[in-house]
């Protein structure tokens, strides 16, 4: 028996192709993301001790140029944790927009893999309904050749 063809299966593989692609996007832009983050957790963490160092500097003598530039450095490390979080939530916007296109990549893969599952079940349905047509004309004449027989010996 021949396997029947799914019409659509160049684009089912397609869908899947580019389900793959947009997954590994996603992964990348995940990636992107979490590196933000860590980027804003560290320039967060330097703006922390310098602010610690300068609190303590006063009672150990620091000397005006020291605390401006101590004040220097926390505010440019203020600049840089605004870009920082700027390029978190613009990461985070990316994350959920190549979410979203993973979801409608996803889900388009999806109905095709059900049509084509359809597809099969009613091929498989016919092919039953096919056997069962054969197995019911070889019952009947069988059957009818029996009634012949069984009619030419009682005469």
């Amino acid at each position: 028996r021949m396997k029947p063809r799914f019409s659509l299966q160049r684009i089912l593989e397609l869908k899947e192709r580019k389900e793959q692609a947009v997954a590994i996007r996603l992964a990348d832009a995940r990636t992107a993301a979490e590196r933000a983050r860590e980027l804003e957790e560290e320039i967060d963490r330097l703006k922390q001790d310098s602010i610690e160092r300068r609190m303590g500097a006063p009672g150990a003598g620091a000397t005006v140029g020291q605390l401006q530039n101590t004040s220097f450095v926390i505010e440019k490390l203020e600049q840089q944790l605004t870009e920082a979080r700027t390029a978190v939530r613009q990461a985070d916007v990316q994350v959920n927009a190549v979410l979203a296109e993973f979801s409608i990549a996803t889900r388009e893969r999806q109905v095709l893999d059900r049509l084509k599952e359809k597809k099969r079940e009613a091929a498989m349905l016919e092919a039953a309904d096919a056997d069962r047509k054969t197995m019911d004309d070889i019952a009947l004449s069988r059957f009818g050749r029996r009634s012949q027989n069984n009619n030419g010996s009682d005469e």
